[in-house]
């Protein structure tokens, strides 16, 4: 398995990174008439899809240190990228620095909030999504105890649950608009951030509302191991989730337990809910263009999100330029144009990255791609985004990523392989994919553009 976070820890590769600045052409160059100016734009590097190995989506030493946001629920299927599916695996804790007390108190209702993200959700926003929520029988956590835990947890990991669900809703999701809550502490309903709300089994509640289950959050946790859950749209969709974690031991997603003590003093304990979590993703290609492209063709190349497959780029090419200096090198990719097939099927993704495999097996950003202290510096030292621009009078969607840095590397023998791998950043958090054009033989083939300096 390759043990590299997408996302977030992208910032830890670029600490542990160097950068130089690139060659540029000196203006004492240019009046040197004993060094010959060039750009060319003729090397079209083989191209190949791949699979992706499984991606770290959750590791703690006692606490979240992967700390993504968003989530998304459910499956997507089109006969370009096949089936995509992902469920979601929560633990809960107690999360109050002070425990409930439940003497004395009966059941109102135990209800698990999950608030909604409009950037991961993706697909048919009308379809209809049954959900199930099922009480796990495990979690990768060593132990009950969150200050012993030490997990690392993949994308393709699935765990055990019980078979019957402890929660059932159906609902089309509604991102923009706001949910009625009943608060007890004020005995008024106000409006909420637009969520999902499941209410939850009885009996599960009443196991739960027990002053001996709550003593504690380890006696509480190695009772309730945490949740799982599923869902199966009506048609290709995915639910976007927001579950941010505010500290190690709190989100903005919450296991809420309405209860009533004595005869009318009504309350709500709020149990943290995805303090540990993770994101299971099942792609099946079968069929699919994707599939083609696994199987060997590279007319196009494919880069999606949900941890699903990668472009390699095979820069062998360039090796003929050794001992000529490289000034600037760019590799350009044209994206398919096609047709929406559903609302945001086509949603190409924001940014791609280049990563190669050094002599270790170790996954290391192109030197071109370490970000700086802001975004602009990545877009000015890398680029990776997407342009719409016009080329003959035709407009195209392009990806542009400049890789001077890398080349001069790899020219100079600093870097033995010449293999790159692309991946659409954040990739777990993402469901975006893009079609590039690779190996086509036309004017939109993918191209390593490149200025270079040859002395005479």
């Amino acid at each position: 398995m390759k043990n590299w976070f997408i996302g977030s820890s992208i910032l830890a590769l670029a600490l542990i990174i160097g950068c130089s600045t690139p060659e540029v052409i000196g203006v004492e160059l240019l009046d040197d008439n004993s060094v010959s100016i060039s750009f060319t734009d003729t090397i079209h590097p083989t191209v190949a899809t791949v699979k992706d190995d499984s991606i770290v989506v959750f590791g703690s030493e006692g606490a979240n240190i992967t700390n993504f946001r968003r989530y998304m629920l459910g499956e997507l299927e089109d006969s370009k990228f096949g089936i995509a599916r992902s469920d979601i695996y929560l633990t809960s804790g107690i999360m109050s620095a002070s425990l409930p007390d439940f003497e004395n108190c009966t059941l109102d209702s135990l209800v698990m909030v999950l608030p909604l993200d409009t950037l991961s959700r993706f697909g048919d926003t009308l379809a209809v999504h049954e959900i199930a929520v099922y009480r796990l029988n495990e979690f990768p956590s060593s132990s009950p105890i969150i200050s012993e835990r030490l997990d690392t947890v993949y994308s393709d990991q699935a765990f055990e649950h019980a078979m019957t669900p402890s929660g059932t809703l159906s609902i089309v999701p509604a991102y923009q608009d706001s949910v009625d809550v009943y608060s007890p502490f004020t005995d008024t309903i106000a409006a909420s951030k637009p969520q999902i709300r499941i209410r939850m089994d009885d009996m599960l509640a009443l196991e739960i509302l027990d002053t001996t289950f709550v003593q504690s959050d380890s006696a509480y946790q190695a009772n309730i191991r945490g949740f799982a859950l599923k869902s199966s749209p009506s048609a290709s969709s995915l639910i976007g989730l927001n579950l941010e974690n505010f500290t190690s031991s709190s989100t903005n997603a919450v296991l809420a337990m309405y209860y009533t003590q004595g005869d009318t003093a009504q309350y709500i304990h709020n149990f943290g809910l995805g303090t540990f979590k993770s994101s299971n993703f099942i792609h099946d290609y079968s069929g699919s263009e994707v599939q083609l492209a696994l199987d060997g063709n590279t007319e196009y190349c494919y880069a999606q999100g949900m941890g699903g497959v990668n472009t390699t780029v095979d820069l062998s090419g360039a090796l003929a330029l050794a001992g000529k200096g490289i000034n600037y090198a760019e590799l350009e990719f044209t994206v398919l144009d096609t047709e929406e097939e559903v609302d945001h099927f086509e949603a190409i993704p924001d940014e791609i990255v280049a990563l190669y495999t050094d002599d270790s097996g170790t996954l290391i950003l192109v030197e071109d791609a370490v970000l700086g202290t802001t975004q602009s510096d990545f877009e000015t030292t890398f680029n990776g985004s997407f342009e719409e621009i016009e080329e003959n009078g035709v407009k195209k969607t392009v990806y542009r990523m400049i890789i001077t840095n890398h080349i001069i590397n790899l020219l100079n023998q600093e870097i033995s392989n010449p293999i790159i791998e692309l991946i659409v950043r954040s990739k777990i958090e993402t469901p975006r994919r893009t079609i590039l054009i690779g190996n086509s033989g036309d004017s939109n083939e993918v191209k390593l553009k490149l200025v270079i300096t040859d002395p005479q």
